[in-house]
């Protein structure tokens, strides 16, 4: 008797159609799986292994900025916003470089995770599994908000973060419309 029901269940399983997949998800698919495998995974991960040996160039490089912004804010005109707004960008460049160093490690950690995470979402939404793009969304969520969580409100960061951001809830409304091919 309780094979019987195993082998239903089974034969069950299997009958379900889901239909031949759109080829505009094999697209989105496709897109995703050379962003998140090349740009998060293989970046991030060599960024995260080569991260201890760049430490000395990113001091270097807080030196550097700093010189210059000396210079820069004694030939600046604080009336003109252009310049101030150049000088806001400088700020951001000196203060995101402590940041770059104390989280540096970690914020490369993320960005593997979701590549990782991004990639097998995007394998389920291949496969046409719905639990695909929950994945994805909660990825996405998660490689655009844990680093404005560390980082904070350095205008640097947060523009890459709104700009991945922007890109990301592209890809999760082009995902979102195709929900309905998805089980």
């Amino acid at each position: 008797m309780e094979t019987e029901w195993n082998n239903d269940l089974i034969d069950e399983q299997v009958s379900i159609d889901k239909g031949p997949r759109p080829v505009f998800i094999t697209v989105l698919c496709i897109l995703t799986w050379i962003y998140s495998g090349f740009i998060d995974f293989m970046m991030g991960l060599y960024q995260y292994l080569t991260f201890d040996s760049k430490m000395a160039q990113l001091i270097s490089q807080q030196d550097l900025l700093e010189d210059q912004k000396e210079m820069m804010l004694n030939n600046i005109d604080s009336s003109n916003p252009g310049e101030q707004f150049a000088a806001n960008i400088m700020d951001s460049a000196i203060d995101i470089i402590p940041l770059a160093i104390e989280y540096g490690k970690t914020l490369n950690l993320v960005a593997v995770l979701c590549g990782i995470t991004c990639i097998v979402a995007a394998v389920l939404m291949f496969k046409q599994l719905k639990v695909g793009f929950f994945l994805y969304v909660a990825s996405l969520i998660a490689y655009v908000g844990i680093p404005v969580y560390l980082v904070g409100d350095n205008m640097l960061m947060l523009s890459g973060s709104l700009l991945g951001g922007f890109f990301g809830l592209v890809f999760i409304i082009l995902y979102g419309v195709n929900l309905k091919h998805m089980k």
